[in-house]
């Protein structure tokens, strides 16, 4: 009896390992994955600062030409 029940073992520890392999490499795919995920926040951040900049620059430029177009169309 302990003859067949070792020869079974080993096939189910191999399953088990190949498994264990499998699950593995899915969570360094998912950790790849995450990895470029942070540099395209990182990228997106930068953008949305240098777009907020821009913003108030074409802000600040257009109330002044609107203050100068009320002065001149009261005059």
């Amino acid at each position: 009896m302990n003859g067949s029940s070792a020869s079974k073992t080993p096939p189910r520890c191999d399953q088990a390992v190949k498994r264990l392999e499998r699950a593995i490499a899915r969570l360094e795919r998912a950790a790849q994955r995450d990895a470029r995920d942070d540099g395209k926040v990182a990228r997106l951040e930068s953008e949305l600062t240098q777009m907020k900049t821009l913003t108030l620059s074409v802000t600040e430029r257009l109330d002044g030409a609107i203050g100068r177009i009320r002065i001149a169309l009261e005059n």
